[in-house]
């Protein structure tokens, strides 16, 4: 199922983690690759690619929530921005008067 949220269609960059590190190093250069294509599949369409491999799948599952996780995340951030904005962002300070 194809996710509606704007931030696959409109994003140029995602976070990958660290701590993937371990788990995909379990993976043969040839699986390592598949799951990569599978990752920036679903980063550019929100759909999720079967892998067919019970080991990548479980890998691409927990990649695939932290992903997504970061979105519903960034797009939060984003509508409050949207939202101060529309109000006409931050006050501007106030000039400093000097005391005499």
């Amino acid at each position: 199922m194809a996710q509606t949220n704007s931030y696959f269609t409109s994003h140029k960059s995602f976070v990958m983690y660290k701590e993937w590190t371990a788990h995909i190093s379990l993976l043969t250069n040839e699986e390592t690759g598949r799951l990569m294509k599978a990752v920036f599949h679903f980063v550019d369409t929100g759909e999720a690619t079967p892998l067919g491999d019970r080991a990548m799948e479980i890998i691409f599952n927990m990649m695939r929530e932290c992903i997504t996780r970061d979105s519903e995340k960034w797009e939060e951030t984003r509508r409050i921005r949207s939202e101060c904005g529309a109000k006409g962002g931050r006050p501007r300070k106030q000039p400093e008067t000097p005391d005499l």
